[in-house]
């Protein structure tokens, strides 16, 4: 616990103390005592603000956190079994408690030079609420038609990660590329 601030009072007191007594000489004493209880009083409403406010700084910081290991439960596979030629569906899983809100397959990052940006993806729909245990099934196509990049998307989708963007609850945006951990998504919608 810390001392500090019943050191300060304390040394307040004394200091109050000290330099009344020549002021007030022997009759006016109990003038002194309630300015010490004013003060005393005071400390107490400044102290239960503080503890309130801890409280609450406390209890914010665990309602992110339950937050952000929510946005863990959410990830993105490819679906097997596609015809030759066709672009693999992607399957998005929500394995948490609680729901995800504005789900989206964002782009396809493949192993090209990082020079290179994602591929950016156009999904057939979007999920407005991801429930748990339900997979949303997507079919997608590349945002840019590029025969370079439809080849890259037709044979590299097995070793390429998914972006997802999602929001949770709370008002939190997340995104995910592959097995990464969720991130905070600071992007403009």
């Amino acid at each position: 616990m810390r001392r500090w601030p019943w050191l300060l009072i304390a040394a307040a007191v004394v200091v109050v103390v000290v330099s009344s007594r020549p002021l007030l000489g022997s009759a006016d004493w109990a003038g002194l005592g309630q300015w010490v209880g004013g003060v005393g009083a005071f400390a107490a409403v400044v102290a239960a603000l503080w503890l309130a406010g801890a409280e609450s700084r406390h209890e914010r910081a665990r309602e992110a956190e339950r937050s952000r290991i929510q946005a863990y439960y959410v990830k993105a596979d490819w679906e097997t079994g596609r015809e030759q030629g066709q672009l693999p569906p992607i399957s998005v899983r929500h394995a948490g408690a609680e729901p995800m809100v504005n789900v989206r397959v964002v782009a396809v990052h493949t192993n090209r030079p990082p020079s290179r940006p994602p591929l950016k993806v156009v999904a057939n729909t979007d999920c407005p609420v991801l429930l748990p245990g339900e997979p949303w099934h997507v079919e997608w196509r590349l945002a840019r038609v590029d025969l370079g990049d439809e080849i890259v998307a037709l044979y590299c989708a097995s070793t390429s990660k998914i972006e997802i963007a999602y929001g949770d609850l709370a008002g939190g945006r997340w995104k995910r590329i592959g097995a990464a951990p969720p991130e905070p998504d600071l992007s403009p919608r």
